[in-house]
């Protein structure tokens, strides 16, 4: 036989789930300039209440990298709204946390001049040349990049 559970006091959603609360975060997300400047990446974690009506009310940066990041995490958890399920007249918050990842694009080499050698082998000078069927023969190659 199923068991009931007993809980009556409902976790908060974000509205479409966890792909819709991370594209608005990739969306939303400005990389600070001085974290562009310094190259600073890493992962930022928030820690944050919600009101019975879903909205944040408090939000800290409690771990990651500093030069702006930590703000900028602030800044977007605070601009979330999330969808709280009726609770039996209760006004309850709720209290949770989200990581927030800064990662800069991977950088492409730009090869900006072709690099060339070229060798030119010649024969001795014809009067110095010992007799034979290849007589005055040159060859060269070339190695590009």
């Amino acid at each position: 036989m199923a068991r009931k559970k007993n809980t009556f006091i409902h976790k908060p959603v974000y509205p479409g789930g966890a792909t819709a609360m991370q594209a608005f975060l990739k969306e939303n997300l400005r990389y600070p300039e001085a974290a562009k400047q310094n190259r600073t990446e890493g992962s930022v974690r928030v820690e944050y209440s919600l009101n019975q009506r879903g909205k944040v009310i408090k939000a800290v940066a409690t771990k990651g990298p500093k030069d702006g990041c930590r703000e900028e995490a602030v800044r977007l958890v605070k601009l979330l709204e999330f969808v709280i399920p009726k609770d039996y007249k209760m006004s309850v918050r709720y209290h949770q946390h989200l990581s927030i990842n800064f990662n800069l694009p991977k950088l492409k080499p730009k090869i900006t001049t072709k690099q060339q050698i070229t060798y030119n082998i010649v024969g001795a000078p014809k009067e110095e040349r010992p007799e034979s069927p290849r007589q005055g023969s040159d060859y060269g190659y070339t190695i590009s990049w």
